[in-house]
């Protein structure tokens, strides 16, 4: 998973990465231009991930769609949805 952020990030230097909660789980959020453009669930075991869903259609991610307010809005962030 890492490799694939880190090749996202070098193809697209525009995208954001933010932990977010996703379902009430850990989670992150990719943001290109301010937009989401995928979400990642993670479910986790003390340190360790057991689990990943990742979301890309569009039609799905219609509530992560709000553009932030800045650059990048840290303390919205934080609150997740």
């Amino acid at each position: 998973m890492l490799d694939l952020l880190i090749e996202a990030r070098v193809a697209h230097p525009e995208l954001v990465v933010a932990e977010e909660a996703v379902n009430g789980q850990v989670g992150l959020a990719l943001r290109s231009r301010g937009l989401v453009v995928a979400v990642v669930g993670m479910r986790t075991e003390g340190a360790r991930v057991t689990d990943l869903w990742v979301v890309l259609n569009p039609d799905k991610l219609g509530g992560w769609r709000e553009p932030l307010t800045g650059p990048l809005d840290f303390e919205r962030e934080k609150g997740g949805r």
